[in-house]
């Protein structure tokens, strides 16, 4: 999960032409949700990844909300968690407990990031 995020954010795929045009945009936030399973075989580490995620978002951990719907102990194989929390936005939620409550925390965060987020 956490090479195919690193993956997504890219330039060359989201320049115009490219898989994923179109998809980061400097006026808006980017919410990225990963529900359930550690990542055991992705390339990378964690601060690679939220590295990528600040690149394509022009340095700004405020234009990024992260949600992990897993395991909220963030045991030591939760390489997706340590990611999520890299970023002042950020919810991590039990998988066992009903998704709506970890999506209704998730759209408080967007709000309190919208309302502080300058776009670049």
């Amino acid at each position: 999960m956490g090479q195919a995020l690193s993956a997504a954010m890219k330039p060359e795929m989201n320049a115009p032409g490219g898989c994923n045009a179109g998809f980061l945009r400097d006026d808006a936030l980017l919410m990225v949700t990963f529900i359930g399973g550690y990542d055991y075989d992705s390339k990378g580490n964690p601060e690679l990844w939220a590295d990528r995620v600040l690149e394509a978002k022009g340095g700004d951990p405020g234009a990024v909300v992260m949600l992990s719907i897993l395991n909220p102990d963030c045991p030591a194989p939760d390489r997706i968690c340590e990611l999520v929390k890299k970023f002042p936005y950020h919810q991590v939620s039990d998988l066992d407990l009903d998704f709506g409550e970890a999506f209704a925390t998730a759209t408080d965060l967007v709000e309190v990031a919208c309302a502080e987020f300058i776009p670049g």
